[in-house]
Protein backbone atom coordinates (compact mmCIF):
# COMPACT_ATOMS: atom_id res chain seq x y z
CA UNK A 1 0.00 0.00 0.00
CA UNK A 2 1.09 3.74 -1.01
CA UNK A 3 2.36 5.78 2.29
CA UNK A 4 -0.59 8.55 0.73
CA UNK A 5 -3.06 5.73 0.91
CA UNK A 6 -2.09 4.50 4.33
CA UNK A 7 -1.77 8.46 5.30
CA UNK A 8 -5.25 8.67 3.98
CA UNK A 9 -6.92 5.58 5.89
CA UNK A 10 -5.78 7.04 8.77
CA UNK A 11 -7.02 10.09 8.91
CA UNK A 12 -10.43 8.59 7.82
CA UNK A 13 -10.04 6.65 11.45
CA UNK A 14 -9.29 10.12 12.88
CA UNK A 15 -12.47 11.28 11.81
CA UNK A 16 -11.27 13.61 9.22
CA UNK A 17 -13.02 13.62 5.59
CA UNK A 18 -10.32 13.89 3.17
CA UNK A 19 -11.11 14.47 -0.47
CA UNK A 20 -8.37 13.12 -2.89
CA UNK A 21 -7.07 15.55 -5.50
CA UNK A 22 -5.76 13.39 -7.72
CA UNK A 23 -2.90 9.91 -6.68
CA UNK A 24 -0.91 10.91 -4.26
CA UNK A 25 -3.02 14.74 -2.69
CA UNK A 26 -5.82 14.90 -0.95
CA UNK A 27 -7.07 18.03 1.18
CA UNK A 28 -9.70 17.49 4.19
CA UNK A 29 -10.39 20.33 7.15
CA UNK A 30 -10.15 21.05 10.88
CA UNK A 31 -12.26 23.51 13.00
CA UNK A 32 -12.58 25.15 9.07
CA UNK A 33 -9.15 25.32 8.56
CA UNK A 34 -7.96 23.46 4.69
CA UNK A 35 -5.33 20.89 5.46
CA UNK A 36 -3.28 19.65 1.94
CA UNK A 37 -1.70 16.80 1.92
CA UNK A 38 0.90 16.83 -0.25
CA UNK A 39 2.29 13.52 -1.75
CA UNK A 40 5.69 13.07 -3.06
CA UNK A 41 7.00 9.81 -5.49
CA UNK A 42 10.14 10.44 -5.66
CA UNK A 43 10.65 10.24 -1.99
CA UNK A 44 8.23 7.80 -0.21
CA UNK A 45 9.68 8.79 3.63
CA UNK A 46 9.12 12.52 2.90
CA UNK A 47 5.55 13.77 4.25
CA UNK A 48 4.41 16.91 3.60
CA UNK A 49 0.82 18.78 4.77
CA UNK A 50 0.25 22.73 4.13
CA UNK A 51 -2.60 25.37 5.02
CA UNK A 52 -2.93 26.71 1.45
CA UNK A 53 -3.61 30.12 0.68
CA UNK A 54 -3.21 31.33 4.05
CA UNK A 55 -3.86 34.76 3.21
CA UNK A 56 -3.15 37.26 0.19
CA UNK A 57 0.31 39.13 -1.08
CA UNK A 58 0.47 42.40 -3.14
CA UNK A 59 2.40 45.06 -3.65
CA UNK A 60 1.18 47.14 -1.16
CA UNK A 61 1.63 44.63 2.03
CA UNK A 62 4.28 42.73 0.55
CA UNK A 63 7.05 43.45 2.99
CA UNK A 64 4.46 43.79 6.36
CA UNK A 65 3.97 40.17 5.15
CA UNK A 66 7.98 39.27 4.84
CA UNK A 67 8.44 40.67 8.27
CA UNK A 68 5.62 38.61 9.62
CA UNK A 69 6.71 35.33 8.03
CA UNK A 70 10.44 35.88 9.35
CA UNK A 71 8.85 36.83 12.73
CA UNK A 72 6.48 33.31 12.83
CA UNK A 73 9.98 31.51 11.89
CA UNK A 74 11.81 33.31 14.67
CA UNK A 75 9.08 31.56 17.45
CA UNK A 76 7.53 28.56 16.37
CA UNK A 77 8.99 24.86 15.62
CA UNK A 78 8.28 22.02 13.02
CA UNK A 79 6.66 24.50 10.47
CA UNK A 80 7.58 27.10 8.42
CA UNK A 81 5.47 29.32 6.14
CA UNK A 82 6.41 31.12 3.18
CA UNK A 83 5.10 32.96 -0.21
CA UNK A 84 3.64 30.40 -2.92
CA UNK A 85 3.03 31.37 -6.57
CA UNK A 86 3.91 34.78 -5.91
CA UNK A 87 0.69 35.81 -4.07
CA UNK A 88 -0.25 34.01 -1.48
CA UNK A 89 0.86 33.10 1.59
CA UNK A 90 1.37 29.02 2.71
CA UNK A 91 2.27 26.99 5.86
CA UNK A 92 4.22 23.94 5.84
CA UNK A 93 5.23 20.70 7.94
CA UNK A 94 7.38 18.53 6.50
CA UNK A 95 8.52 15.36 8.44
CA UNK A 96 10.44 12.29 7.38
CA UNK A 97 8.53 9.40 8.32
CA UNK A 98 10.18 6.82 9.61
CA UNK A 99 9.13 3.01 10.52
CA UNK A 100 8.83 3.52 14.54
CA UNK A 101 6.80 7.23 13.87
CA UNK A 102 3.08 6.60 15.65
CA UNK A 103 1.48 8.06 12.46
CA UNK A 104 -1.74 8.37 14.78
CA UNK A 105 0.11 10.84 17.28
CA UNK A 106 2.10 12.26 14.12
CA UNK A 107 -0.92 13.36 12.36
CA UNK A 108 -2.19 15.04 15.31
CA UNK A 109 0.90 16.81 15.80
CA UNK A 110 0.67 18.08 12.47
CA UNK A 111 -2.42 19.61 12.67
CA UNK A 112 -1.91 21.12 15.93
CA UNK A 113 1.18 22.63 14.74
CA UNK A 114 -0.20 23.77 11.67
CA UNK A 115 -3.40 25.47 13.06
CA UNK A 116 -1.05 27.19 15.66
CA UNK A 117 1.25 28.44 12.93
CA UNK A 118 -2.15 29.94 10.94
CA UNK A 119 -3.05 31.32 14.01
CA UNK A 120 0.38 32.81 14.51
CA UNK A 121 0.93 34.52 11.50
CA UNK A 122 -2.95 35.77 11.14
CA UNK A 123 -2.08 37.32 15.15
CA UNK A 124 1.05 39.06 13.83
CA UNK A 125 -0.59 39.97 10.35
CA UNK A 126 -3.06 41.88 12.77
CA UNK A 127 -0.42 43.94 14.65
CA UNK A 128 0.10 41.52 17.63
CA UNK A 129 2.93 40.79 19.82
CA UNK A 130 3.91 36.86 18.96
CA UNK A 131 7.06 36.97 21.00
CA UNK A 132 5.33 35.62 24.37
CA UNK A 133 8.44 36.50 26.66
CA UNK A 134 8.89 40.20 25.22
CA UNK A 135 7.55 42.95 25.49
CA UNK A 136 8.31 44.93 22.75
CA UNK A 137 7.96 48.51 24.97
CA UNK A 138 11.02 47.67 27.12
CA UNK A 139 13.69 45.95 25.21
CA UNK A 140 13.83 44.52 22.01
CA UNK A 141 15.05 40.38 21.59
CA UNK A 142 18.80 41.67 20.71
CA UNK A 143 18.86 43.96 23.28
CA UNK A 144 17.85 40.89 25.77
CA UNK A 145 20.33 38.74 24.33
CA UNK A 146 23.27 41.38 24.42
CA UNK A 147 22.32 41.76 27.93
CA UNK A 148 22.62 37.80 28.62
CA UNK A 149 25.86 37.74 26.60
CA UNK A 150 27.07 40.85 28.37
CA UNK A 151 26.37 38.60 31.99
CA UNK A 152 27.67 35.69 30.48
CA UNK A 153 31.33 37.68 29.72
CA UNK A 154 31.71 38.61 33.22
CA UNK A 155 31.05 35.76 34.92
CA UNK A 156 33.87 34.17 32.77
Amino acid sequence: MKKSEIIFDQLNKLGFEPIKLGDDNFIFSYEQMPLLYMGDEGDENFLRFAVPQMFDVTDENRGVVLEAISEVAEVLKYSKVCIMYGNSVWAFYEHCLLSYDNLSELLEHIIYVLGNTMTTFMRRMNGENIHPSIDNDDKNFDDIIDDEFKKLEEEL
